[in-house]
């Protein structure tokens, strides 16, 4: 492995450990370079100057990622690197580097780095914020046949931006293609004992951040996020839409970039459960609170369009496995959906980066910090008195809807009921600290409904958009994936079939023990 590298995304295990004095290593490998079956041959020395950088709101760090652009010579490359787990020296984590010709150059040019800036960043300018320059002494580590890796010798001085802060940092860095190579990892702690080495648990990312004296900007302190029996319905409310929007906010860098969908997922499950706090507790928050909750449906469109493709694409996936031989009839069909996700995420990204998202956030935010308002007299009510007829009626309103399901309700009766059975488990979990073990039974029941009729749903939407692509996209795609739609088609609704065939079991339990429990508790609870 050699610097330059052209874009590419990297993955594997490397050993970062850290030296009192480097020569000891370099006189250690001028003698000890060829054990192990191994041979280090040095290369040319290079003169490396790295500068960090982040938004002001941090976006990098929060997303787990640390931004370098690196100059040596007349190069320039930019690197977006993944904070990495370290267990005894050794580093599993993952890197994405571009060469560029400027910062500048960085927000414009093509390249997987530059698409995944331009997600996180959005317009934010981004800011240095330390600089390592480093001697690089590289070895290239091969055995008889084979190139494996690369070793390096860094010695390193951290500063602040005006160079008043500094901070010498000698480093050996161990690189292999197959982090398991056992020879590599027997003559790497023979390396370590000789020259005294001693694991590296920080990365020069973070040795540069406590140089500097910088601290990432945690998420805002929104307020009091504790509750308990004695709290008003006020308090609760609040506590609630806090910690709310502190998951919201906190998944939105990774929703960004897009890497993990669990991250969209989780920003999408706050927004509904914000929506749904502004509801139920509607009589007791400020007259704002109905502005912020039609907001959050125009974000929670947003968001869905994407998760449900990507819903969708896991399922492909499945599917194309199953398909044996056959897979590649769907091949075409996996082209046209991965297009329109990235065509949905840049609708989102459009979205989290306009000012009526930053408006939202903003005022959102500010409500949530006020707490309660003294003029609504309501929110003062004892959550113990107010709680119980906010639960019923959500109960009520589920047990309406489930007990007019049969087999030949439609599919939007069936999603109906879902709506419902979320906004009642989410009101269950929001008094989860007031009714305690009674709710965790009952919410343990919802959740088995909800798995069911979201996958009903899932099917439902994924027939839907398998009518809709073979009406928009049918002359594009070969006839066999033409076919092999027809198919999965049918194997959805199966599947709708299997699951309809499992409600009633399901459904029945919610009149059960669990929610007659509940309601002996609250009755308590109020006398």
């Amino acid at each position: 492995m050699t610097y330059p590298r052209s874009a590419e995304a990297s993955q594997g295990a490397a050993w970062y450990l850290d030296a009192a004095d480097a020569t000891t290593v370099v006189q250690w490998l001028s003698q000890h370079g060829s054990a192990e079956g191994l041979m280090a041959t040095r290369s040319t020395v290079r003169r490396l100057v790295d500068t960090y950088y982040d938004t002001p709101d941090w976006r990098f760090n929060r997303a787990e990622y640390s931004l370098r652009i690196r100059h040596w010579g007349s190069r320039h490359e930019a690197a977006l690197q993944r904070f990495a787990g370290t267990s005894n020296g050794a580093r599993d984590g993952s890197e994405v580097t571009q060469s560029i010709a400027t910062l500048d150059d960085l927000r414009t040019a093509t390249g997987p780095l530059t698409e995944r800036l331009q997600a996180l960043a959005g317009d934010q300018e981004l800011v240095p914020l330390f600089t390592v320059t480093t001697s690089r002494k590289p070895y290239r580590l091969a055995d008889q046949k084979t190139l494996l890796g690369e070793l390096v010798v860094d010695d390193s001085l951290v500063a602040t931006c005006d160079g008043k802060q500094r901070q010498r940092l000698q480093r050996v860095k161990v690189q292999v293609t197959d982090g398991e190579y056992r020879g590599v990892r027997a003559w790497v702690e023979e390396l370590r004992e000789s020259c005294a080495l001693k694991s590296a648990d920080l990365a020069k990312y973070h040795v540069g951040l406590s140089v500097a004296g910088l601290r990432p900007a945690p998420l805002p302190d929104l307020g009091p996020l504790v509750t308990t029996d004695d709290s008003t319905i006020g308090d609760v409310a609040f506590a609630v839409l806090r910690k709310q929007l502190g998951l919201l906010l906190a998944h939105e860098p990774g929703t960004r970039l897009g890497d993990d969908p669990e991250e969209l997922h989780d920003m999408r499950v706050a927004t509904r459960r914000l929506r749904a706090a502004l509801s139920l507790f509607g009589g007791v928050l400020p007259q704002r609170a109905r502005h912020v909750r039609d907001e959050l449906r125009w974000l929670a469109q947003a968001l869905g369009e994407v998760r449900d493709l990507d819903v969708q694409l896991e399922e492909l996936v499945e599917w194309r496995k199953e398909a044996g031989d056959r897979q590649e009839d769907l091949a075409p069909l996996h082209a046209v959906l991965e297009r329109h996700r990235r065509e949905a995420r840049q609708r989102m990204l459009a979205v989290l980066d306009s000012d009526r998202y930053r408006k939202l956030m903003g005022s959102f935010t500010s409500m949530v910090t006020r707490g309660p308002v003294a003029g609504i007299e309501a929110s003062q009510t004892p959550v113990r008195e107010a709680a119980p007829a906010l639960v019923k009626k959500r109960y009520r309103r589920v047990r309406k809807l489930g007990d007019a399901i049969t087999a030949e309700s439609v599919p939007e009766e069936y999603h109906e009921l879902r709506k419902q059975g979320k906004r009642l488990r989410y009101a269950l979990e929001f008094f989860g600290d007031i009714y305690g073990k009674p709710v965790k039974e009952l919410v343990a029941s919802l959740t088995n409904l909800q798995d069911i009729l979201g996958a009903h749903q899932d099917a439902y939407v994924a027939v839907e958009r398998l009518r809709e692509l073979s009406a928009t996209e049918g002359n594009q795609l070969p006839s066999r994936t033409a076919f092999t739609m027809g198919e999965i088609a049918e194997r959805y609704a199966q599947q709708t079939a299997v699951l309809r065939s499992q409600f009633p079991e399901v459904y029945r339990v919610l009149g059960g023990k669990g929610w007659l429990q509940l309601r002996c508790r609250m009755k308590e609870g109020r006398s």
